[in-house]
């Protein structure tokens, strides 16, 4: 029989967080990760945003071939939808999901991206955020959460925020949703024992972005991860099942700190090629900037354009060339291919200077530098080139790996083909490599 397998995703969580944690004795994480094969340097996708880079550990590809280069549908986008990509089925490749059902696995996802209606999964919460004052057992009903996984929801609903719209702009405990879904995966564990189950959990994520990379909020986030990883753990023992899971830790990016907000849709409104309403909401458009935090990606309304084209490159170019307007270089689609497996139908790229945010306000001013001893006002983000900053992490202890196992440097999208391999099945269509180093012959 296998060995089952708990895949747990700390939105933002750096090798610094995992040297904090090992340095800590008493540390969940050094009681039932030590000893564990890790990976040095995890490199992410681009963009670095969560939407992407998860879907990317989930299938093993560059968001070029999974379609998914940003978190929202475009807000021109022309099938009407709006907001966050919700549902699994914008994805043209299989996902780690798929591979566990061809391998007889039950499975179960809590709270990963985009995994809406996904039909490989037995338990799926989705990644959602209502209110108690909503129908929330209908918001994640009409996600794919069956009677079942129902039943769990309103088990663990005491675990709900206390106050949801203050989860960002002042990021608690009690204010998030990860003891909630926390609470639900448990319970799940308990009850059912899922073969391969996911979490994603993104207190740290949200606490970087409101304080900076490093803080001391930070690091208390980083112990509530501690105590979540703790409870979970517990409940693979009461289930009877710890000693034949593998625990698998990753995260999707890492965090820069930044000093200001460019708003790159003025610059463009500028040169004429988009108008703006008195409400000063888009009007019509020839070319379009739609930010990924610390990147950008350029739309033109005919990407076949050669002539519109030509002349949003180089005017945009001359804005790079200037070395102020918070990007120094303006990359072609053809560039992200080769260089990032990035394709799409955006056709240009901006990448930050290393101290800039992007945001598509069409609101003045063009420039907005951030406020340090605003407490209220966020101070990291992340997009940018996966080189840069605090790399994420890529760790796991388990029946099926190795233990003190380590490979200097690997990807996110080496994810899904190596839980794949413990899995016994392939994934063909994954461009991630199987990290065979970490496993046990």
């Amino acid at each position: 029989m296998k060995n089952k397998i708990l895949l747990i995703s700390f939105d933002a969580m750096v090798q610094e967080d995992i040297e904090y944690l090992m340095s800590r004795p008493d540390s969940n994480f050094n009681r039932i990760m030590g000893h564990c094969a890790k990976v040095g340097s995890v490199k992410s996708v681009y963009p670095s945003i969560t939407y992407p880079a998860h879907y990317a550990i989930a299938s093993g590809c560059n968001p070029g071939k999974s379609h998914f280069c940003e978190n929202f549908y475009l807000p021109f986008n022309t099938d009407g939808k709006k907001g966050w990509i919700l549902e699994s089925d914008a994805c043209p490749t299989e996902d780690f999901f798929a591979a566990a059902k061809r391998a007889g696995m039950t499975t179960a996802s809590v709270y990963w991206p985009s995994m809406g209606k996904n039909p490989n999964v037995d338990w799926l919460i989705n990644e959602v955020f209502p209110t108690l004052e909503e129908d929330y057992l209908d918001v994640f009903a009409r996600q794919g959460a069956n009677e079942e996984t129902l039943r769990v929801i309103e088990q663990a609903k005491s675990s709900f925020p206390h106050d949801t719209k203050r989860g960002h702009a002042c990021p608690t405990k009690e204010n998030t949703y990860d003891e909630f879904l926390t609470q639900c995966l448990c319970l799940l564990i308990k009850e059912y024992q899922p073969d391969f189950a996911v979490v994603h959990n993104s207190f740290i994520d949200t606490v970087r972005h409101r304080y900076g990379v490093f803080h001391e909020q930070v690091l208390k986030a980083v112990d509530y991860a501690d105590e979540w990883l703790g409870k979970i753990a517990d409940a693979l023992t009461e289930a009877g099942v710890y000693e034949n899971t593998n625990i698998v830790i990753i995260s999707d990016h890492g965090q820069m700190n930044y000093t200001r907000a460019v708003k790159p849709n003025l610059i463009l409104e500028r040169g004429g090629f988009l108008t703006a309403n008195e409400e000063r909401k888009l009007e019509s458009w020839r070319a379009y900037v739609v930010s990924c935090g610390m990147s950008a990606h350029v739309y033109l309304k005919n990407k076949e354009d050669r002539k519109l084209q030509e002349e949003v490159y180089q005017y945009l170019k001359g804005f790079a060339d200037e070395g102020v307007w918070g990007f120094d270089k303006i990359w072609t689609e053809r560039e992200m291919r080769e260089r990032y497996g990035l394709y799409g139908d955006f056709s240009f790229v901006l990448e930050t200077d290393g101290y800039t945010q992007f945001s598509e306000s069409l609101k003045e001013p063009l420039v907005r530098n951030v406020e340090i001893g605003d407490c209220h006002e966020a101070k990291a983000t992340h997009g940018y080139m996966p080189e840069l900053g605090p790399q994420p992490v890529f760790c796991a202890k388990g029946p099926d790996f190795q233990k003190d196992a380590y490979v200097s440097a690997g990807s996110i999208i080496d994810i899904a083909p190596t839980l794949a391999r413990v899995m016994g099945v392939d994934m063909p269509q994954a461009e991630g490599n199987i990290l065979t180093e970490l496993l046990r012959r």
